[in-house]
């Protein structure tokens, strides 16, 4: 049998050389990463024994590490969390969220090494973290949002402030679609795009089915963050309209996982939402989002929109 293979993300790989060395020199054979991407694909394709993550990588060393936990293929896989600065909360945090250890940098080459012979020196297969299931979620406590993109809860003014006109909007797109003659079912199955809605609130969930229906696209819904990202996985949609403040897991992050998967990271995504601060528009699309939309929204930018990704695509 062979060594056990680590690998190692960090976008200054050249700081860890000491550390590593001793690691090699104990056997272990060392794979590197430099982006969120490469280790996801390498997590992937090598199946190693450990993760060495920096939480200070491109893009977001926590994002990646909650897109390996949230894989049925690589949850199992023991992860160390390399950190600048932290205080006791966050690093219990991490560790309750399926870290098995956070060291802060610099490393001293002699601790890492007790710290990997603890985790994989011994153990031939890492236990999960946590409980996971068939779809690669967790079956008991939802995973918290990162911690440097914490959302609060979905407060009363982002519903009441667009609901009655949802509500207009509704009754008149489906006043007009009942007066349509009827097209062939074969033929619009052929021709469809298929749209994931992921949105807790169910009045815009039904407006944007109905009025994505009356463009010929296929909708699909779903009502919280897993749900959506799970939906996102399994049925690979042409575009997705993404609300922000989630439940279970919020449109951040849900973005940045889907960007991070090889898989999925041509899927354009446009935020649907009621946070309408620059900031937010910025987080949104370092996040991954291709447009950033804010609620209450006219459907007529949200077609032209759509209609704009999909062309893209083709």
């Amino acid at each position: 049998m062979g060594n056990k293979k680590i690998l190692v993300a960090d976008n200054n790989i050249q700081s860890l050389q000491t550390p590593l060395k001793k690691l090699r020199e104990n056997n272990y054979d060392i794979v590197t990463a430099y982006d969120g991407i490469q280790v996801v694909k390498l997590s992937h394709a090598h199946s190693p024994s450990l993760v060495i993550l920096s939480v200070n990588m491109p893009g977001g060393g926590l994002a990646i590490f909650e897109n390996l936990k949230f894989s049925v293929e690589t949850s199992v896989i023991p992860v160390i969390l390399l950190t600048e600065k932290i205080d006791t909360d966050a690093r219990q945090e991490l560790i309750e969220k399926g870290a098995r250890e956070v060291i802060v940098k610099p490393i001293e080459s002699n601790e890492l090494l007790s710290v990997v012979n603890k985790i994989i020196g011994s153990d031939k297969k890492a236990k999960p973290s946590s409980p996971v299931a068939k779809e690669g979620f967790p079956t008991e406590t939802p995973v918290k949002a990162p911690l440097e993109t914490a959302i609060p809860a979905k407060g009363i003014e982002e519903t009441e402030m667009y609901k009655e006109d949802i509500k207009t909007l509704y009754e008149e797109i489906k006043s007009k679609e009942s007066a349509k003659p009827a097209e062939s079912a074969k033929k619009i199955k052929r021709d469809q795009k298929m749209v994931l809605v992921v949105d807790d609130e169910p009045d815009v969930n039904s407006l944007l089915a109905l009025l994505l229906k009356s463009q010929g696209y296929q909708v699909i819904s779903a009502v919280d963050g897993q749900q959506g990202l799970e939906m996102a996985r399994k049925e690979n949609p042409d575009l997705i309209l993404l609300d922000i403040m989630l439940p279970k897991l919020d449109g951040y992050k849900i973005a940045r996982m889907l960007k991070f998967d090889e898989q999925f990271r041509h899927i354009p995504i446009i935020m649907l939402t009621a946070k309408i601060q620059d900031k937010d528009r910025d987080t949104g699309l370092e996040m991954g989002a291709n447009e950033y939309i804010t609620k209450p929204f006219d459907t007529k930018i949200v077609l032209a929109k759509i209609k704009e990704m999909l062309a893209k695509e083709e």
